[in-house]
């Protein structure tokens, strides 16, 4: 392990930088961690983790924590959106769960975070710090300065933006261009799992598909919730945001004519409990550093959440960013092996996301 003498600033504090920070002390660094939230949290409801995302976490040392509050998919159906016929099983119990210590586990976002801040709160070489909001970065041969507003600075030899879709650490070093609206949808909600049970006759967990929508649920809270997601193609606008409340009305005429088991689990949400949003999408970036600035998780490489790694990936740079600067120090090669490890495979998962998208929303879902 190194000694603790390298300073690293990260920004953001979602379930990304909270790793990273984590990652980055147990290489043996220090750690500035800056949110410009007032507080540490997590917004949106259900995540699914799948074994790579749970071995990030084993990394460091969260794993069993996690597994000890999460639920078991177990298989996975894959309906019908009109007559809720069986279209496919997905074995989520074999391959790589089966070789791995962790299997796939579902759990609230909040719960995930959660894990991650108490570790972060007992561990020395981590400072949080709230409410700061970047506003400029400053870059030599050794060093980035950070200003936030109300005029505080903090200056390390590595800064790493964990800023999300709408980063700004990405706009002030690599790009400005706003992310692209896709014309995708998306509904939310956690609902009570007693309340809906003859409305879970498919299992634990069920994706329903139709044209141009489909809708995702799976229970979570130790089988107390149900997390339902729907994601549709329209013509409606939407805003970007997750707290975008809804009703039951909106959803139903978007989803007229899904069965009763996909309108039967949203019609028992609580009112204050639906919310929509718009979907935005962002082409790979043809590089990932810039000097003393580089990025993770979707401040680099923003998909759609098609086949659920969008998190995953990210837990991934932020284990593999550490090593590499816990081997190379924070230099550029430390940065270019990172890079080179992570561009490639995020760039090709991000394109796969965008394919199973159009599959998920075919004109023709009987060919599942």
């Amino acid at each position: 392990m190194r000694q603790l003498s390298t300073r690293v600033i990260v920004i953001g504090a979602g379930l990304t930088g909270a790793t990273l920070a984590l990652a980055l002390a147990r290489a043996g660094f220090e750690v500035d961690l800056h949110e410009q939230a007032p507080r540490l949290e997590e917004v949106g409801a259900g995540i699914s983790l799948s074994p790579n995302a749970m071995r990030a976490l084993a990394w460091v040392g969260v794993a069993d924590d996690v597994e000890r509050i999460s639920d078991r998919p177990g298989p996975g159906a894959i309906l019908h959106f009109g007559t809720g016929e069986l279209l496919r099983t997905v074995d989520r119990e074999g391959g790589l769960a089966r070789a791995s210590r962790h299997g796939f586990m579902q759990l609230r976002r909040c719960e995930l975070l959660d894990v991650l801040t108490a570790r972060i709160r007992a561990t020395p070489s981590i400072r949080v710090h709230l409410g700061h909001r970047l506003v400029s970065l400053a870059t030599t041969a050794s060093a980035v300065t950070a200003r936030f507003d109300g005029g505080v600075e903090a200056c390390a030899e590595l800064l790493v933006g964990c800023d999300g879709l709408r980063s700004t650490v990405r706009a002030l070093a690599f790009d400005e261009s706003p992310p692209r609206l896709t014309g995708q949808l998306a509904w939310r909600c956690l609902v009570d799992a007693q309340s809906v049970r003859r409305h879970l006759g498919a299992g634990p967990s069920a994706l329903y598909i139709g044209p141009q929508r489909f809708v995702n649920r799976y229970l979570v809270q130790q089988g107390r919730l149900v997390n339902v997601v729907a994601i549709a193609r329209t013509e409606r606008t939407g805003r970007e945001g997750w707290f975008n409340p809804s009703t039951f009305a909106e959803f139903a005429t978007e989803y007229a004519g899904w069965h009763e088991d996909v309108i039967g689990l949203v019609r028992h949400a609580p009112q204050e409990s639906l919310f929509t949003w718009a979907l935005f999408d962002r082409d790979p970036l043809p590089r990932w550093s810039s000097g003393r600035v580089v990025l993770a998780g979707d401040a680099a490489h923003p998909m759609l959440p098609f086949l659920g790694l969008g998190a995953a990936l990210g837990l991934e740079d932020a284990v593999v960013l550490a090593r590499s600067l816990e081997r190379h120090g924070p230099g550029s090669a430390a940065l270019e092996r990172y890079e080179a490890e992570r561009a490639s495979r995020c760039a090709g998962a991000l394109r796969d996301s965008r394919t199973q998208g159009d599959l998920y929303q075919a004109a023709d879902p009987e060919r599942y």
